[in-house]
């Protein structure tokens, strides 16, 4: 929240208890890109601590999400 998001999150899924999902909320694409590029050290410091837990071989999986103003099919 102190990089600019308006709401935060981390669930753990019922039926895969090892699977942990972080959410964040922010005003806009621009205002997540700005919070990429005003990392701190202790900012990925923190997340190369958060990243020592996950397992497996491939990197945590990343994806974006944008709000659907209007869903068309």
């Amino acid at each position: 929240m102190r990089a600019g998001a308006i709401r935060w999150g981390v669930f753990q899924d019922v039926t895969d208890p090892g699977r942990i999902t972080e959410t964040f909320v922010v005003e806009s694409w621009i205002e997540y890109l700005r919070t990429r590029e005003r990392m701190t050290a202790t900012d990925l410091a923190v997340r190369e601590h958060v990243y020592s837990y996950h397992q497996g071989d491939t990197p945590p999986v990343v994806s974006h999400m944008i709000y659907a103003r209007e869903i068309t099919h």
